[in-house]
């Protein structure tokens, strides 16, 4: 609805239109049984996040199963209002205590993780909480 696919094909990018449903959920699935590379990369495509900040994800992802370009660090920012950021704190320090994830930003999308991991997971959730459900079965693999 968007002109995504048109935008794709002037920039010789494939474009491959979400299966099985029409939630976030469902777009994050299609991606990982397209994606074959061996670090795959999450990022909204609204102009949020920086393209330019890949390399940077590239460079500090040593053998991680996962880099978040967080928004929460020192140098992070968002063009949220206070609300939306408060509301995200809460989110983040609420997943965070639950479930012992050790990073400042869990509900960003922005990340970078190693493809082979993330493959490795079946994931269940079809609205936003699938970016927080991939943290904590990542964590859970890793612990295992």
């Amino acid at each position: 609805m968007d002109n995504t696919q048109i935008v794709c094909e002037e920039n010789n990018v494939k474009y491959i239109n979400r299966k099985n449903g029409n939630t976030y959920g469902d777009a994050i699935r299609t991606a990982l049984n397209y994606a074959n590379g061996k670090n795959v990369l999450f990022m909204d495509a609204d102009g949020s996040h920086s393209p330019e900040f890949i390399k940077n994800m590239y460079l500090n992802f040593n053998g991680y199963d996962v880099v978040i370009a967080s928004r929460y660090i020192d140098g992070g920012r968002s063009d949220n209002g206070k609300l939306l950021i408060f509301m995200s704190w809460c989110v983040n320090t609420m997943y965070s205590i639950l479930f012992s994830l050790k990073c400042k930003d869990v509900s960003n999308s922005f990340k970078l993780y190693n493809g082979d991991a993330l493959r490795s997971l079946t994931l269940k959730c079809n609205n936003f909480d699938i970016v927080e459900e991939i943290l904590i079965k990542l964590k859970r693999e890793i612990e295992n």
